[in-house]
């Protein structure tokens, strides 16, 4: 109902619309006398600049007025309306041309004004195309209006410029988050696949981010992280909608194959365009699905496999209830797509936490039987789970030796002794460094719950033993270097249980057997979890100049920017410290983070967020 009150108005007020730099009021009836006045003396090319330039005004203001920023709905059917009962309503008086039998000089005017029209349509949504993007699928039905205009105005060349320029200021920036750079290529693959179903379109503007997107050391780990997730409901949904070993076809698409699909449509057959890349085929084009683009930014589905393998690893071992159903269901999804023979080892490995379960419930239920044990023997085996995995089908697993505490040790050795007994004649091996150990601490009455690696469990076992340690005495009988100790053992020194002292180059510490007074009631500092699981935690950084340089550049970083997230200060260190290069994980990042919050030089106004305190 609106439309229509707008174009009644527009009808009554046609001279209005028309005449956009108007000062004076004409009477239709002078104004139209005076054209046909013109028409016969055969004049009226003399005027044709100036009633031309008035039609473009008119045009281009309307589209810009109406359309700039608005990608709800297609336009287009609204223009050619308004042109009708408009614009051609205007021509007709000015060509003296009647509705009933129209000049040929009005038909080669209304195509004229047809093509200005999707020109400046064009022209209007190839400089807002970045934004029409980012809004997808939102901004479905402006395509509709587009892919018309282009087929009219052949402006495919100047989209796929502009729109890499834009890429170029807009999205491949150091500042620019990897998922996000993922998540805005596929929404470019599907609305350039709907603009131009060929493809060429696509080709030409895809190079320069697949380039850049190469050069980031995540991209493929974001990718595969994509695809898993089922809370990213776009790739994890193309992921279970595709067809099978879909990621085996690449850009060498067999020409044969090609050459037969346009033999059965050979009446219908169009070369490529002049910019189309000759070394692929429009099937290849055609056929490639967005998963198989994503792949081919490396030419190689091994590169997706082995990360996968590495992410499922630290997933199942992360895992401490033996859940395995939504591992199984994406090793399905991915079998279909990059095989079964490729994914073998990762299906091994979800089996060898199905078969630790059983392992684990059968030594538990045995040890329960055997009425000779006293309770004190049962308690081992009631309190460990261990996840056993076959070593040749795991990835690498990160290696970081010391000695286990006592404790500790005997309650392994009592399970690897009973796993023997089941598992004649295998042997199991401890990784004494990954894993989790929950444990209590009793101070002042109150006890506190801790979720901590091995290593720290074993740090704080041997304080039970002896209060106060010196630093190179207990890095001798943890067998681990100092540098690496005192890392570790500031976890105990941050939740308030032991305390540093440092007397010239000597370094101790001790328990803290009560909490000075004026420190407030509370023991252990918080208390609680350790942050980040052990395995991602468990630092590989040797020199410790990095840390060092990492504070410098964040906080070189936020001087700059009043606050800043994690996983954009990580990507941003990832681009540029090199000397020393930037060694951490997004994990340990956020955790070092952390602790400059803590040591006051940075504040974390909301989660994951971080500025300098003033």
């Amino acid at each position: 109902e609106e439309e229509e009150e707008e174009e009644d108005s527009e009808s009554e007020g046609a001279t209005d619309s028309m005449d956009v730099d108007q000062t004076v009021t004409v009477d239709p009836q002078d104004f139209a006398a005076a054209c046909r006045h013109l028409y016969e003396m055969g004049w009226l090319a003399v005027v044709e600049d100036t009633y031309t330039d008035t039609l473009h005004k008119a045009i281009h203001s309307k589209i810009l007025k109406q359309c700039t920023g608005k990608y709800e709905n297609p336009f287009l059917p609204k223009l050619h309306r308004w042109l009708d009962t408009v614009v051609y309503a205007y021509m007709q008086v000015v060509l003296c041309s009647s509705v009933d039998s129209p000049s040929d000089m009005f038909t080669a005017w209304k195509q004229r004004i047809n093509f200005y029209v999707c020109e400046v349509l064009t022209t209007l949504r190839i400089s807002e195309m970045f934004d029409i993007i980012t809004d997808y699928p939102d901004s479905e039905p402006v395509l509709i209006d587009l892919r018309e205009c282009l087929n009219n105005t052949r402006k495919h060349k100047d989209l796929s410029s502009s729109l890499v320029n834009q890429f170029q200021k807009r999205l491949l920036i150091p500042g620019a988050n990897t998922s996000d750079i993922i998540s805005l290529y596929v929404s470019t693959i599907r609305v350039l696949r709907n603009l131009d179903p060929k493809g060429i379109l696509l080709e030409s503007v895809s190079e320069p981010v697949k380039d850049y997107l190469r050069r980031r050391k995540d991209t493929i780990r974001c990718i595969v992280t994509s695809l898993t997730d089922d809370s990213n409901s776009e790739l994890f949904g193309e992921l279970g909608a595709g067809s099978p070993s879909t990621a085996e076809h690449d850009d060498k698409a067999d020409l044969s194959d090609d050459s037969e699909d346009e033999g059965d449509n050979a009446d219908h057959w169009e070369p490529d365009p002049v910019e189309a890349d000759p070394s692929k085929t429009s099937r290849s084009r055609k056929s490639a699905d967005i998963i198989s683009m994503l792949v081919n930014i490396y030419g190689s589905k091994e590169l997706f496999v082995n990360e996968y393998r590495g992410m499922l690893s630290e997933r199942l071992l992360a895992s401490t209830d033996y859940e395995t159903e939504k591992e199984v269901r994406n090793l399905e999804l991915l079998k279909l797509r990059f095989g079964e023979a490729s994914l073998h080892s990762c299906e091994i490995m979800v089996k060898d936490i199905v078969e630790s379960r059983r392992i684990n419930t059968a030594i538990h239920s045995a040890s329960k039987s055997d009425h000779q044990r006293t309770e004190e023997a049962l308690l081992p085996f009631n309190r460990i789970s261990a996840t056993i995995i076959s070593k040749q089908f795991w990835p690498s697993l990160p290696q970081e030796e010391f000695k286990m505490a006592p404790a500790l040790a005997s309650t392994l050795t009592s399970y690897a002794k009973k796993y023997s007994e089941l598992k004649v004649p295998r042997l199991i091996q401890f990784v004494n460094h990954l894993g989790t150990v929950t444990l209590e601490l009793e101070k002042e009455g109150k006890s506190v719950s801790f979720t901590v690696s091995p290593l720290h469990a074993s740090i704080i076992s041997y304080f039970s033993e002896q209060p106060s340690w010196d630093l190179e005495a207990l890095a001798k009988t943890l067998e681990m270097s100092t540098d690496a100790l005192r890392r570790r053992i500031s976890f105990w020194v941050t939740k308030s249980v032991l305390k540093e002292t440092r007397i010239e180059s000597r370094i101790t510490y001790d328990l803290i057997l009560n909490t000075p007074e004026g420190e407030g009631s509370s023991c252990f500092g918080g208390g609680g979890e350790f942050e980040g699981h052990p395995m991602e935690e468990e630092d590989s950084i040797s020199d410790l100049s990095n840390y060092k340089s990492v504070e410098m550049y964040v906080i070189g970083m936020l001087n700059n920017f009043p606050s800043l997230p994690a996983e954009k200060i990580h990507n941003m260190l990832t681009m540029f410290a090199m000397d020393p290069p930037y060694q951490f994980t997004l994990t340990q990042l956020q955790a070092f983070l952390s602790k400059l919050v803590t040591n006051d030089k940075l504040e974390s106004p909301s989660p994951g967020v971080f500025k300098l305190k003033p």
